[in-house]
């Protein structure tokens, strides 16, 4: 599992006579991937699934 990511991302879009600049950075950290409570399908969820 990630643990961090870092993204620096430079964009530029051209369309015409018109001109579009994005610049991101972003850092971002996950943490607690075993918490995840039991996850319930409804019964009636997994026969229309048939």
């Amino acid at each position: 599992m990630p643990t961090t990511s870092d993204v620096n991302m430079t964009m530029i879009m051209e369309q015409g006579d018109q001109t579009a600049f994005v610049d991101v950075v972003m850092s971002a950290a996950f943490s607690r991937h075993n918490e995840v409570g039991e996850i319930k399908v409804p019964q009636e969820v997994l026969d229309s699934a048939k």
